[in-house]
């Protein structure tokens, strides 16, 4: 399976509830990435604990700094404000690497489109081991959607939706 390549959301949010380790395992085996960037944000941000449960790429050779300020410069973000570092880092590591971007900001997926990246939301991810049959049903998931429900993140449906989320979304997150 590719690689994911996470942006700030859904780590911090898990930190938030103390399931870092949850959200992995709903993502599947597999290498999960992140940028220097986003491990700096969520450092900054308190979540320092949810750093050690990723390969961190720090960007720091030719290769990595060219391909986050060519991302940077495609999503409008600068270093002075910080505006969309994080998505940029996620998907100038998931173009370096073959990895899929986990990015939930809308204009962020729009770029990663635009540019030909592969980009999946974090429900996407916590659905994979669903999709993929290594664990039962989408209700395997349900504590953990609920959990980061009630640390702030936004997603399309309340405490105890993620089960009906997954049946309407099933489709497409099998594609």
């Amino acid at each position: 399976m590719k690689p994911l390549s996470w942006d700030t959301t859904a780590p911090l949010h898990a930190n938030s509830c103390d399931r870092v380790s949850s959200l992995l395992a709903a993502a599947g085996a597999r290498d999960h990435l992140m940028a220097g960037v986003v491990a700096q944000e969520l450092t900054e941000l308190g979540a320092i604990d949810a750093v050690q449960y990723f390969s961190i790429d720090p960007l720091d050779s030719m290769e990595g700094l060219a391909a986050l300020a060519a991302w940077m410069l495609r999503m409008g973000s600068s270093a002075d404000d910080g505006h969309d570092v994080g998505e940029a880092g996620a998907e100038a590591v998931a173009e370096l690497r073959g990895a899929i971007a986990v990015i939930d900001d809308r204009h962020a997926r729009q770029v990663a489109h635009r540019y030909l990246i592969e980009y999946h939301g974090s429900l996407w991810a916590i659905s994979q081991t669903v999709v993929h049959q290594t664990l039962g049903t989408p209700n395997a998931h349900s504590g953990l959607c609920d959990r980061m429900l009630s640390t702030g993140i936004r997603w399309p449906f309340e405490a105890g939706g993620y089960p009906a989320w997954f049946e309407r979304h099933k489709k497409e997150l099998t594609e």
